[in-house]
């Protein structure tokens, strides 16, 4: 051959599985340069004689054929050519590979997105996940929040805050299925508590009954800013241990609620002016708020005098 392919075809999977009446022989194979021309098994049911069977190919690198066969099983090799004239063969190391009797669904792992990852808003992320059977994979699709499915390697949405699923379903050349779902969060990026608050470790030490601006801001991945006040579930303040106390208050939380939260478009920042009371002279209290996502609170540690 005059051509600059001389790579054969590589074949990663070959096998049959017993159906009602006969065999589904399948070959899984791929080929980087001219591509795949032409894949057939070949079989014998335990006599001498050797039969080719061509196979059709099912996509994704899958090529099957199912043919009528009294025998109880089989046994059979792959071959592949490509577009150039060059073929692979796979002997299993010099034994026949053995058809077998598929009653069980496939086997899936996710790489990507890991279980309870949190990702950042509008982020890129792709999936990555991979099937296997025995008995050959007809299918393997991942689908978000019950969407249509979409293979390995395809983007993971991102655009809206809060719970998702990533369900891989796959089912195997006998028919059985096997799904496995994996929950994410997506986040937006917390910038931390501004001026005149301290982040913790620090503990703001404040007069009881005064009034103390809360500020921060949200971004996504690409660090657009996000003012929806419809990011903020819940504001709070709990009862906490001072450093210097003996024993730990009683429960103590205190709902702010939302009334009075404002977004500054000039300083693209998150406004909530906390009410203390006098009453809390003399203790320590966390201020808490929620955010869409993974359900983790931001919080601000406070000493009243």
């Amino acid at each position: 051959s005059a051509s600059q392919d001389v790579a054969p075809p590589v074949l990663t999977q070959v096998g049959a599985v017993k159906t009602g009446s006969g065999f589904t022989a399948f070959v899984k194979v791929s080929d980087a340069g001219s591509g795949i021309a032409r894949v057939a098994a070949l079989y014998n049911t335990g006599g001498t004689n050797w039969t080719v069977q061509p196979l059709t190919n099912a996509g994704n690198g899958l090529w099957t054929a199912t043919f009528s066969s009294s025998a109880s099983s089989l046994k059979l090799d792959g071959e592949a050519e490509d577009q150039a004239g060059n073929v692979g063969f796979s002997f299993n190391k010099a034994v026949n590979y053995q058809s077998t009797v598929d009653t069980s669904g496939p086997s899936i792992t996710i790489d990507s997105v890991l279980p309870n990852a949190t990702l950042p808003l509008n982020s890129p992320v792709t999936s990555s996940f991979a099937c296997s059977d025995p008995g050959g994979v007809s299918g393997c699709l991942g689908a978000v929040d019950a969407g249509s499915g979409q293979p390995s390697g395809s983007p993971i949405p991102t655009g809206t805050l809060g719970q998702h699923t990533l369900t891989v379903t796959s089912t195997d050349l006998s028919g059985n299925t096997t799904r496995k779902t994996v929950t994410y969060f997506v986040v937006a990026n917390f910038s931390g508590f501004k001026p005149p608050v301290d982040n913790p470790p620090v503990v703001n030490i404040v007069k009881a009954g005064s009034t103390v601006p809360i500020k921060w801001s949200l971004q996504d991945a690409a660090g657009n800013y996000i003012r929806s006040l419809s990011t903020v579930t819940s504001i709070s303040s709990t009862a906490i241990k001072c450093a210097a106390a003996a024993t730990d208050p009683d429960p103590d939380t205190v709902p702010s609620g939302l009334a009075g939260l404002k977004y500054d478009t000039t300083a693209e920042q998150f406004i909530f002016n906390w009410q203390t009371q006098k009453s809390w002279s003399g203790t320590c209290r966390r201020f808490t708020l929620g955010l869409v996502g993974n359900g983790v609170l931001q919080y601000a540690d406070f000493q009243f005098k």
